[in-house]
């Protein structure tokens, strides 16, 4: 009868420590089931991110390609009109400054 219940003794001890490991288990596993759904969480927000840049980056090249297009090929959408402005020459911009006292004196000279 003594063997029978030292035997019983260290199932039950066994048991415990089986249980307690699962408990610990059990624990560890819903913390990293939060871990990943938050994970999952900030994948979702990243994939929406990376959506909205790659869509502004498309409409950016568009915008490019036509800025190119119109300025150094000089082409243009069907019905629009091109006006060219053209930058004054060298020469129109260097025009020899008077003195204003000779001008100033040449109105009021009588002599």
């Amino acid at each position: 009868m003594g063997l029978d219940r030292l035997v019983g003794g260290s199932d039950f001890v066994l048991l415990g420590l089986l249980g307690y490991s699962n408990w610990q288990m059990f624990q560890k596993r819903r913390v990293v089931k939060a871990e990943l759904r938050q994970l999952n969480r900030k994948m979702d927000a990243l994939e929406n991110e990376k959506a909205a840049i790659q869509a502004s980056i498309n409409e950016e090249d568009d915008y490019m390609v036509e800025e190119i297009a119109r300025e150094q090929m000089n082409l243009k959408k069907p019905g629009e009109k091109v006006i060219n402005i053209k930058k004054p020459s060298q020469q129109e911009e260097q025009e020899p400054e008077k003195e204003w006292w000779r001008e100033w004196l040449a109105k009021i000279k009588f002599w």
